[in-house]
């Protein structure tokens, strides 16, 4: 977040060259030191157990028990998947599909700003603080968890990345919009990964977490790869970023809908299987 205002002041002064280069060694000073002599591979190197080991049993160990249990219990294994729902599963995945497409446009803020008319000292200040708002995003959407539950943490992170689309459309006014609405843009490019695992934890059972999540995210790396060119192509189409926006704010929209029909969704099927119980 930083030093893309750092890095573009020494671009600007020294170059191309030189400005990669400097960057380079502030980063190799920064984390090589800390990755040689601070991080190690396992906790018998500071003393200290596996997480969730008691009394000389693994965690994991634990863990296969209880779903071979469940297993003997209501069925084989290879059944698992059988009980979930795959409409819930196709909700989420359009979800943090639709969210990554919408947030892709991050990279190119410094291009934007600079196509509207700002300086580039300008355009790497706009991508630092969508930076910040995405540091920011991952610790309020937890603390809006907590508070109002996943549904409305959705709502309001939503609600305020589409008022910062709405400033950055409308950059061209004032460095003020431009920065504002950078800033909350950055919440719609860190909700795909902030808020996927809390709807998949609370509308799937606990054993299931892993497999549905690490399925969903597939999804949230192609689109937010495909994303980034494909704004690009976007741009070429006319020389500008209009469409880019409308594109946003339809995505956005999309995700909104589907991730509160599917954590409403999610919740009756679990309270009906609770009554049941």
């Amino acid at each position: 977040m930083v030093f893309n205002t750092v890095g573009t002041m020494i671009i600007e002064n020294y170059g191309w060259q030189a400005g990669y280069v400097g960057l380079a060694l502030i980063g190799a000073a920064l984390v090589l030191p800390f990755t040689l002599f601070v991080v190690r591979s396992k906790p018998s190197d500071l003393g200290l157990r596996p997480y969730g080991e008691e009394d000389g049993t693994c965690f994991a160990d634990s863990l296969a028990e209880n779903e071979t249990g469940v297993a003997g219990a209501g069925g084989s294994s290879s059944m698992e998947w059988t009980r979930l729902n795959v409409r819930l599963f196709w909700g989420v995945l359009i979800f943090t599909s639709t969210l990554s497409l919408a947030g892709a446009l991050q990279p190119h803020l410094p291009a934007y700003s600079t196509s509207i008319g700002f300086a580039a000292s300008f355009a790497s200040l706009a991508l630092s603080l969508s930076m910040l708002g995405v540091i920011l995003c991952k610790a309020g959407i937890g603390y809006l968890n907590d508070k109002i539950g996943a549904a409305g943490a959705m709502i309001v992170g939503i609600s305020a990345g589409l008022l910062g689309t709405v400033f950055l459309y409308n950059a061209r006014l004032s460095l003020l919009a431009l920065f504002t609405g950078s800033f909350f843009y950055g919440i719609i490019a860190s909700l795909a990964v902030v808020s996927t695992p809390l709807i998949v934890r609370i509308i799937f059972p606990l054993r299931h977490y892993n497999a549905i999540y690490s399925r969903v995210t597939m999804g949230t790396t192609f689109f937010s790869a495909i994303g980034v060119a494909f704004y690009g192509f976007l741009f070429d189409l006319n020389n500008s970023y209009r469409l880019s926006f409308v594109f946003i704010y339809v995505m956005t929209i999309i995700a909104l809908i589907a991730g509160a029909q599917t954590i409403r969704a999610g919740q009756s099927q679990n309270s009906k299987q609770s009554v049941q119980l």
